[in-house]
């Protein structure tokens, strides 16, 4: 099997797990006795602790400690184990604690399937990042409409059913993956230190991994408490589905035609207009009191996250010397994580304290952040 075809179905297992995970988050533990609040909570926790540990892992993998297949098989293994303890255990502690274990390694996941796209190139397999992370969407899509439906029938744990199968897959795939080139790291330029010394040592990118740190705050906020905007307009868990496979699809022709784009538009300015497009989503979420503006809203995914999906993952491949790229990527996908911790946490005490509206509120003043951030120049611009 050609290494690309690996990749891409790589990429579709991922994002499976993150639909699964993330997509569901909120209605699987509302169904298990947990107020909004305690959802926050449990993401806030357990994000964070994938915060912390993508750059360290990171940080290993590119001095070489451990190879990264090792990592990911046991990280997917780690997955399986807690979604077979989902499905066996009804005790509420144990399903906040091992639901955030699951959620913590699918983020430290994240960083070292994007580094993979890179590490796994040779010059007769050629890996275009933007295609495989297209079919990654194109399944995120799938498996959202058919939770959806199967939520309405079967119940929530259909989720960790779900999340059990694909991680499974996910450990047989990592097997038949190729270990990646990493002799191919330039041994001129001195490897940063340690993880933060990466943020000192590029100010430019770290001043465009604060706004994507805003843009993934103001996503996951919203993300996370869809089901809630999806009850404000009258719908339920199947529009939740619909909803989600809306903006699954509405990325694929950005991510399959990323290569193309990026030839003609550079991807910093690529992250610039995805953090405007966010503000003008995060102003459609708050005026969608009825499904059809809320599904047009999901439609502005194909010029925010799925711009953003892409050039931020090139962005970080191309600001910073070889030493320094899985620990770049992991920052950089770290900005989605920080965004669950930050946005749950503060959604769910939004929420539970004053409204659904001013939660939305907040995500418009949180996306302008994004943007206004992403305009901001440093010295080595």
């Amino acid at each position: 099997m050609k290494t690309m075809i690996k990749y891409s179905i790589l990429q579709c297992f991922l994002w499976m797990l993150f639909c699964s995970c993330y997509g569901y988050i909120t209605y699987y533990l509302l169904s298990k006795g947990f107020s909004t609040s305690s959802v926050g909570i449990v993401t806030a926790v357990f994000g964070l602790m994938g915060a912390f540990l993508q750059p360290v892992i990171g940080r290993i993998i590119d001095n070489k400690v451990v190879i990264w297949k090792r990592i990911g098989i046991l990280l997917a293994l780690l997955m399986l184990i807690c979604s077979i303890v989902l499905l066996c255990f009804e005790n509420k502690i144990i399903q906040g604690l091992f639901f955030g274990i699951t959620i913590t390694s699918l983020n430290i996941c994240l960083p070292l399937v994007n580094r993979v796209g890179f590490l796994c190139q040779t010059e007769t397999q050629k890996i275009n990042f933007g295609v495989a992370r297209g079919f990654g969407s194109l399944s995120y899509a799938c498996l959202s409409l058919l939770l959806g439906k199967l939520s309405v029938c079967l119940g929530s744990g259909i989720i960790p059913l779900s999340t059990s199968i694909i991680s499974a897959c996910m450990i047989i795939l990592l097997f038949l993956m190729p270990k990646g080139n990493l002799s191919l790291v330039s041994e001129q330029k001195e490897a940063s230190s340690n993880s933060l010394s990466v943020l000192v040592k590029y100010p430019a990118f770290t001043l465009m991994w604060i706004s994507c740190v805003f843009q993934m705050i103001f996503h996951n906020l919203t993300n996370t408490y869809l089901i809630n905007i999806c009850e404000r307009a009258g719908g339920s868990s199947e529009t939740l589905g619909v909803a989600l496979a809306i903006a699954a699809v509405v990325e694929l022709p950005v991510l399959f035609l990323f290569a193309k784009i990026n030839k003609h538009i550079t991807v910093k300015n690529l992250l610039k207009i995805s953090a405007i497009v966010f503000l003008i989503k995060a102003i459609g979420y708050f005026i969608s009191f009825r499904i059809p503006l809320l599904y047009i809203t999901q439609f502005l995914q194909f010029a925010s996250f799925a711009i953003y999906a892409s050039a931020s993952v090139y962005y970080a491949e191309n600001a910073v010397d070889e030493n320094d790229k899985t620990t770049a990527q992991s920052f950089m996908s770290g900005s989605q994580t920080i965004g669950t911790v930050i946005g749950g946490l503060i959604g769910g005490f939004v929420i539970s304290t004053y409204s659904l509206n001013a939660m939305l509120v907040l995500g418009i003043i949180i996306a302008l952040f994004g943007a206004c951030f992403s305009f901001v120049k440093s010295k080595s611009n």
